[in-house]
């Protein structure tokens, strides 16, 4: 399984680099793959035959370009506006003295493995020197993940597809460090085999990557769906008309019959009675789908017959099915921020700044006067 793994990830990463499509990311995670890849294959080989070629010692610096691939993938991948400096090449620096030391240096290899915990036949203790390289990958896939996991605000402009891709892969990425710190601090006195629990997470990584890019291949290449999804969400945290759409229609100057303005209020509310409002990214086109209305004529009904804009308007009624779920017992048991995703919101900032603009105060202010209208009640009646 290893030797297969490894021959898919090889494959993958000549696949995903000979795309031009999102360049940058994908040759980052293509040199990544490649040294997992090499990894695999080799450390079979020579776990199989007990034979190290001295002439492949350089390919050991592969090893130091995992961790810095994997973090700066997922970094631009999640931000990518992101422009590259001259100082990211030096998260590369140690790969190229490793590079330069094995190429120029006579010393023997004792394991070619590329995760043993002490590597080079030489007259100095690496023991420090393999503490520290551990660290910093640990460092770096710490870092990763902390990106992944916590910059929610970044990941919901990605499809769901491309978000469980580096949520898993830097899950992968992390727990492969780990056990590649505890590998270098205990060694086999810990009782565990981490070679063969590291092979299997790298084995992981691989065939993960090859089934996403054989079977959902728009998470690495489809960067039109990704702008789609970019443009409804900014659509969403929009809060004001923008320009184009006020001036446009304003230059139709439509006129809708009292028989259209009937027709398309009806339309609007049978559309709304199953709440499409409450999934995340429902944009104009998507209303304008579910009622056949163009979209300028639903855009210019809403702002004139309901003096709202229309992410005003979706926004009004996400917060008016919010509070009428507030007496349910399950509703009570979600935090504010969890009722504010369940009704369609994307990020706590959002939810606040709709609610206050249309309701007059925030969200913490609207609950306490409820309560307090509570209390007199009860007072009143007892």
């Amino acid at each position: 399984m290893f030797f297969l793994a490894g021959m898919i990830g090889l494959i993958v990463s000549v696949i995903i680099i000979c795309k031009k499509e999102n360049i940058l990311q994908n040759l980052l995670l293509s040199l990544c793959l490649f040294a997992l890849s090499c990894s695999c294959i080799y450390g079979l080989y020579t776990s199989s035959l007990h034979f190290y070629l001295n002439e492949a010692s350089p390919l050991k610096s592969l090893a130091f370009i995992v961790a810095p691939c994997a973090y700066l993938y997922t970094k631009k991948t999640t931000s990518p506006s992101l422009v590259f400096k001259w100082y990211h090449s030096l998260n590369f620096l140690p790969a190229l003295l490793y590079l330069f030391y094995t190429v120029t240096s006579n010393s023997q290899i004792v394991n070619p493995n590329f995760w043993v915990f002490n590597t080079v036949d030489y007259t100095t203790d690496f023991y420090a020197f393999n503490m520290l390289v551990s660290l910093a990958w640990l460092l770096y896939a710490y870092t990763q993940a902390l990106i992944t996991f916590t910059n929610t605000d970044k990941l919901v402009l990605l499809s769901a597809k491309k978000t469980i891709w580096l949520k898993c892969f830097s899950f992968l990425i992390l727990s492969l460090f780990i056990g590649l710190f505890i590998q270098k601090v205990y060694g086999l006195s810990f009782g565990v085999n981490f070679n063969i629990i590291n092979d299997f997470i790298i084995s992981a990584i691989l065939l993960g990557a090859g089934y996403v890019a054989f079977y959902k291949p728009s998470v690495f290449f489809d960067t039109k769906k990704l702008h789609e999804d970019y443009l409804k969400t900014l659509e969403v945290i929009t809060e004001a008309p923008s320009i184009n759409e006020v001036e446009h229609c304003k230059a139709q100057a439509i006129v809708l019959s009292d028989k259209k303005i009937l027709e398309y209020s009806a339309q609007i509310e049978k559309a709304l009675i199953d709440k499409p409002y409450l999934k995340k990214g429902f944009v104009i086109r998507d209303l304008s789908e579910l009622t056949d209305i163009p979209v300028h004529h639903l855009s210019h009904f809403i702002n004139s017959y309901h003096n709202l804009h229309f992410q005003d308007f979706i926004n009004k009624k996400r917060i008016e099915y919010l509070i009428q779920q507030l007496g349910d017992s399950e509703w009570k048991s979600l935090s504010l921020e969890g009722q504010a995703w369940a009704v369609g919101f994307k990020s706590r900032t959002t939810f606040f700044r709709a609610f206050t603009k249309l309701m007059g105060k925030s969200p913490s202010e609207y609950l306490n006067s409820l309560n307090e209208a509570k209390l007199k009640n009860y007072s009143a009646t007892a």
